[in-house]
């Protein structure tokens, strides 16, 4: 059976160009925010074992208070929308689809450049010049995991969290 309204066939999520302003939209659904820094002298010695868990340069984390979560903004922006069409419009957000949060430290005249620790080229080392942490912005388990948790509430994990670091809001750079 087909719906008309005002002699035109119903339109999916409200209006079309309702859902493509929100994939397109200049508000990114995400911030995020950690609550610990460390920070391993140790980590240098020649003695140490390679055990990145255990020894580390740097890691940074949400333990308690901080993590992600989608944005007031974004939730007011989306509120006429069904749950599963916000979802769909969070992982074809052109802001965020395929981004990915990573912890890296940056050089202060250009902080499109992190620092490296040796001569690793343009793109780095991954675990060494930067981490990346936690899955993809865009990805469906992700963003249904952030779209119906408590509004205000921050993620610190997601599912895989005790077998997969891709779950965990947590880096580490071992220089």
């Amino acid at each position: 059976m087909t719906v008309f309204q005002n002699c035109s066939s119903a339109q999916p999520f409200g209006t079309v160009d309702r859902f493509a302003l929100l994939t397109e939209s200049s508000i990114f659904p995400y911030e995020a925010s950690f609550d610990q820094v460390a920070y391993m002298s140790c980590s240098e010695q020649e003695n140490v074992t390679q055990d990145f868990d255990t020894f580390f340069t740097f890691k940074i984390g949400a333990y308690r208070n901080g993590g992600v979560r989608v944005t007031e903004d974004f939730r007011n922006e989306v509120i006429r929308l069904s749950d599963e069409n916000v979802v769909m419009a969070m992982t074809q957000n052109d802001l965020s689809k395929n981004s990915r949060l990573q912890f890296a430290i940056r050089t202060m005249d250009n902080l499109q450049q992190f620092y490296k620790s040796n001569n690793n080229g343009d793109e780095g080392f991954e675990g060494e010049d930067f981490y990346n942490m936690l899955s993809p912005f865009g990805e469906d388990a992700f963003s249904n995991l952030l779209w119906y948790a408590e509004p205000g509430d921050y993620i610190q994990y997601g599912a895989g969290a005790q077998f997969d670091s891709d779950y965990r809001f947590e880096g580490t750079v071992n220089f």
